[in-house]
């Protein structure tokens, strides 16, 4: 495929997904961090700062340095992880010297935020709402309204893991002309990009670095302040342009895309049926016309370690995504109370094509498995 056809498809693609989701523009990125670093640059000159959910993806503040913003962090709620409104409120009440600009609205794990109440509360104060729809692509509130419409401007990411998966990729979605070209001027002003390899080994060492840091830091809270080096360590792989050629596989995935979020509903409704009833498990609360990012569920902390191991030994997936940033730049243990317990306690099992109904099952039982013995024993 010729340079110009590229570029065709790729116009093609973002007047689709505009049209998804009711927008006049969409502006593909080189991933998801640049889309938010983007919508933040839309924030007047003298708004300094964003409130950002306590337990989120810590590329939310890597933009954030992007775009020469502060973050200041409210704390999620603790029945589904997205950002507290009520947090929100107090916070921009306590904005004596106006410096606040915008709210990032994360419908973390595919879980809706609550996003009319967020609306209105950017409303009243006259702040940004940026919508985040990187883990819940597809998904809709329980009125059927579909996640990503509500917010000035909407981030979006097809990277790895993510519900479209094309490996690399992001968009935002404005309202407005004025805002396109805002973005694609921060585009253009992107620095010189790194060959594949280069950012493949750079990569490699990010995630090296990371989980050591992180490790080191239920040790010591210092370690935390290494974070701060990222942004400007790691651009090379976050500051990147939209490849053209991922277009097409784009809208090709969005053709499946009805398909994929069924299987991750049926996935989801397996976990839910096999595990909701164990005492010790704790679900969130979650539509069922949600698109499932993962299964996740909280477990008493002791026991959050020990059955991540055994999960992953028996041959399944999860993580322990995602840490509560917000603490690493506060040593108040009072702070935060939900983000940290969520932190210290959240499972996620994978709900994607590659997760069979069988395989499901299989890790169900060995987690009921799990408590089953832990029971006997005590």
């Amino acid at each position: 495929m010729n340079t110009m056809d590229s570029k065709n498809i790729t116009s093609e693609c973002e007047s689709f997904l505009a049209s998804f989701f009711n927008k006049k523009k969409c502006i593909l990125t080189g991933n998801g961090t640049v889309s938010l670093a983007i919508c933040y640059s839309f924030m007047p000159h003298n708004k300094t700062k964003v409130i950002i959910p306590s337990v989120v993806c810590p590329n939310l503040v890597y933009a954030l340095t992007y775009a020469s913003k502060k973050p200041v962090y409210a704390d999620v709620l603790l029945s589904n992880a997205t950002i507290d409104p009520d947090c929100v409120r107090t916070i921009l009440d306590n904005d004596k010297d106006n410096e606040i600009g915008a709210i990032v609205a994360v419908h973390l794990y595919g879980h809706q935020a609550q996003i009319h109440k967020l609306r209105s509360i950017a409303d009243e104060y006259n702040v940004l709402l940026i919508e985040d729809i990187c883990q819940s692509m597809g998904g809709r509130s329980r009125d059927g309204q579909l996640l990503g419409v509500v917010g000035d401007c909407t981030v979006m990411s097809f990277g790895h893991t993510k519900i479209i998966d094309v490996n690399e990729g992001g968009g935002v979605l404005v309202n407005s002309n004025k805002l396109e070209n805002k973005a694609r001027k921060f585009i253009s002003l992107l620095p010189d990009q790194l060959s594949l390899n280069k950012r493949e080994c750079l990569s490699r060492v990010y995630r090296e670095l990371f989980y050591s840091i992180w490790n080191g830091g239920s040790c010591n809270d210092h370690f935390y302040q290494i974070f701060d080096q990222f942004p400007s360590l790691f651009k090379g792989i976050y500051l990147t342009l939209f490849n053209d050629n991922l277009a097409k596989k784009i809208l090709s995935e969005f053709k499946e895309l009805e398909k994929n979020i069924n299987h991750r509903q049926a996935i989801y409704n397996i976990y839910k049926k096999m595990l909701s009833d164990i005492d010790q498990i704790i679900l969130f609360d979650s539509a069922s016309s949600e698109a499932p990012w993962r299964f996740s569920f909280r477990v008493n902390a002791r026991h959050r370690n020990i059955l991540v191991e055994k999960i992953r030994k028996s041959g399944f997936n999860a993580s322990i995504w995602y840490p509560c940033i917000a603490s690493w730049t506060s040593n108040d243990k009072t702070l935060f109370k939900s983000g940290r317990l969520i932190e210290a306690s959240v499972i996620n099992l994978w709900v994607d094509a590659k997760c069979s109904l069988s395989s499901a099952k299989d890790s169900a039982k060995l987690i009921r498995k799990y408590f089953d013995d832990n029971r006997r024993l005590k």
